[in-house]
């Protein structure tokens, strides 16, 4: 299969490329960290939850991106692609939030319940309207570095 081969009529020529049609071999990849599937999806869900003092302290802000393991559960892919039902996994955390106090909410959720038009600019009045500074110094960075809405941000 020619990888570069596009517009052929036959469904082989939108296939995703092998490793071969890369120019890689698998040997030279290394381990597959997170293999795919509900298999794997399930296993990692029973790992997870087996530590249930740690799911109720769990804190997004408090994850470290830099580590070598993954410091979150990884089950997001496994949410994305359909190898773990959402369903699943919201009951199995509600059995554990019932019998364990858990970390707070966080505090966008929090804020979002009070905020009318939270995920909007317009009408949201915690958002710094930009779109209207923008339109009202008609496109002019200097008019528009002039508006109110840009006084808290040093230029």
């Amino acid at each position: 299969m020619d990888f570069y081969t596009y517009g052929t009529d036959d469904e082989e020529g939108y296939d995703v490329p092998s490793l071969e049609d890369l120019g890689k071999r698998e040997e030279d990849c290394g381990p597959c960290l997170y293999p795919g599937g509900e298999t794997e999806a399930l296993r990692r869900i029973d790992y997870i939850l087996k530590k249930p003092a740690r799911v109720c302290a769990f804190e997004k802000p408090e994850t470290d991106p830099n580590s070598l393991e993954p410091s979150t559960s990884v089950l997001s892919p496994y949410l994305k692609f359909g190898c773990l039902s959402p369903r699943l996994f919201y009951n199995r955390l509600a059995e554990i939030y019932k019998c364990k106090n858990h970390s707070q909410s966080p505090f966008f959720y929090t804020v979002a319940a009070g905020t009318p038009n939270f995920n909007k600019m317009v009408g949201n009045p915690v958002c710094i309207q930009l779109l209207t500074a923008w339109k009202t110094a008609g496109g002019n960075l200097k008019t528009q570095a002039q508006h109110p809405a840009f006084s808290l941000f040093p230029f």
